[in-house]
């Protein structure tokens, strides 16, 4: 009842609070219809509602995941005045990294009445499908304080340059200050699984560095340990292998 009578609160503040025009609460009471809104407005997702989600997606994860992640519990959420959309708040929560109670305060009883068919996926419930595979499907850029791969990246490219453009693309989730780490093995061409020979970049250490400088990262350690292990126990043609780490 606390948590009802302060959402109560919160709308009727949003709204204007108890000296809201009765032209305009009126005209919204009796002429505002959620499904022609949803039909309206929501029919397609146009480019600014997919901005406001990618938004609110982000900032679930760059601000509001980061401030509260020590927070014990789940958080509160309240959308005010959100009408019979749900998707907004979804976005804003969809990316936490705990979990949270979501409350849609409106002050239309046909918009709460729209929102509790979405919820119980009533046979009336208005489509928001697409909206959230936007939600589901375009997650922010998580960014990370250690982002490391051993033995990938030589394997995953076919060229010097598709390499460097594999490291580019981890190094652009590594936060300022962070590093990235890489191990992996030099000169080799492939290695052998079962009968099949499967292609690698052939690195050294120049293209390894390179490959970091290009990326505006400093590399603050780099070792190197020649091969030790005989073809027939590792049956891939590395000349040894390396340790790197770099810092952004």
């Amino acid at each position: 009842k606390s948590l009802i009578n302060e959402l109560k609160s919160l709308v009727i503040s949003a709204a204007g609070g108890n000296n809201l025009n009765f032209g305009l609460k009126e005209l919204y009471r009796n002429c505002f219809m959620p499904r022609q809104y949803h039909d309206t407005y929501y029919s397609v997702l146009d480019e600014e509602v997919a901005f406001f989600l990618d938004c609110y997606s982000s900032t679930s994860y760059e601000v509001l995941g980061k401030s509260f992640k020590t927070k014990d519990g789940s958080l509160a959420v309240a959308d005010v005045g959100c009408g019979p959309v749900p998707i907004y708040a979804a976005a804003a929560t969809a990316h936490l990294q705990q979990p949270a109670l979501v409350c849609l305060a409106d002050m239309l009883p046909q918009n709460r009445t729209a929102l509790r068919c979405w919820q119980s996926n009533g046979d009336a419930a208005l489509d928001w499908s697409v909206f959230f595979e936007r939600i589901s499907l375009h997650p922010p850029a998580y960014n990370f304080d250690v982002v490391m791969s051993t033995l990938c990246l030589e394997f995953a490219t076919s060229s010097v340059e598709e390499y460097e453009g594999a490291v580019a693309r981890l190094a652009s989730h590594v936060v300022e200050g962070g590093y990235l780490i890489m191990a992996g093995a030099l000169d080799n061409t492939h290695y052998v699984l079962g009968s099949k020979n499967f292609p690698s970049v052939a690195l050294s250490e120049a293209i390894v560095g390179r490959a970091i400088a290009l990326c505006h990262l400093t590399l603050v350690l780099y070792r190197s340990l020649p091969r030790t292990t005989h073809p027939d126990q590792k049956p891939a043609d590395h000349s040894g292998v390396f340790f790197a780490v770099a810092m952004k």
